[in-house]
C-alpha cells in the first residue's frame, strides 16, 4: 500500500507491504533542500526514485514532499 496513492510528489507517503514473506516499508523523505526520495510499490517490492523539486513542482523539499 502507499498512503499518498503512488508517485505523488506533493504529499508525503508511506509505502509498505511484503513479498515472499519479507516485509518492506519506506517513507518519502527529503535528500537535501530540493531533492525528494519518493517510495512507491513496484510489481514485487519497494521501489524508489530521487526527484528534483526545483522547477518541476515547487521550490523545495520539506517533510518528505515537494512544496
Amino acid at each position: 500500500s502507499d498512503t499518498d496513492g503512488g508517485q505523488v510528489y506533493t504529499v508525503q507517503g508511506i509505502t509498505s507491504g511484503s513479498f515472499g514473506g519479507t516485509p518492506f516499508s519506506g517513507t518519502d523523505s527529503c535528500v537535501g533542500n530540493v531533492t525528494l526520495k519518493e517510495y512507491y510499490c513496484n510489481p514485487y517490492n519497494l521501489g524508489s526514485q530521487n526527484v528534483s523539486c526545483a522547477g518541476n513542482f515547487s521550490l523545495q523539499c520539506s517533510n518528505g514532499a515537494c512544496v
